[in-house]
């Protein structure tokens, strides 16, 4: 009879701790939106390039990009920078191949931006938010032209889980007009979709 009582007053003890691992993973399910994060973007964008006779050509096509950054929430806001890399990956350049602009071929080789990023989170899985910041671009043609200028923009990230997200984003960045005599971005938008894993 006592045997049968300190078993069941054990299995009374232990039930805490049977159901903490249940209860701590239901929380890791949330997505926290906060700390670092990494990812990859894919989807479709246009550029003008001023060409040296003062001439715009638009080039456009697919733009694969990686992203990083880093995010604090503070009740129901999101506060952080990101960055992000967007590469030609074996081909002529981002948008494809080059085009001939005033006879020289023409095209731009990479984009990377450092932007800060404010969010309000709408649900526990959902994020819109806007973004902004600086902008850098590498023209190629008769010779290189580094381009500094702004970028702005917004979008949606919706949680998959607790690690994992994806997210829609629309992006312009606006480089000015440059140097006289060299073919240069002027101005770029793209729409991109991603995957993002956050620790």
């Amino acid at each position: 009879m006592l045997g049968r009582w300190a078993a069941v007053f054990a299995a009374v003890l232990a039930l805490p701790l049977l159901s903490a691992p249940a209860i701590a993973q239901n929380e890791r399910e949330v997505m926290p939106w906060s700390g670092p994060h990494f990812g990859l973007s894919f989807g479709y964008g246009e550029a003008n390039i001023l060409s040296p006779s003062g001439e715009r050509t638009t080039l456009d096509g697919r733009v694969p990009t990686i992203h990083s950054g880093y995010s604090v929430r503070r009740g129901d806001t999101v506060l952080g920078f990101e960055w992000d890399l967007t590469l030609n990956l074996g081909r002529d350049t981002v948008f494809g191949p080059k085009v001939e602009i005033d006879g020289t071929p023409t095209g731009v080789d990479w984009f990377a931006t450092l932007r800060g990023r404010y969010g309000r989170i709408v649900s526990d899985d959902t994020l819109l938010y806007v973004t902004g910041g600086a902008a850098y671009s590498d023209t190629v043609s008769s010779d290189r032209s580094y381009a500094l200028g702004v970028i702005y923009g917004g979008g949606v990230e919706q949680a998959l889980n607790h690690r994992w997200s994806v997210r829609g984003e629309v992006l312009f960045m606006d480089f000015g007009e440059g140097e006289d005599g060299i073919a240069q971005t002027d101005t770029t938008w793209y729409a991109r979709v991603g995957l993002t894993h956050h620790w």
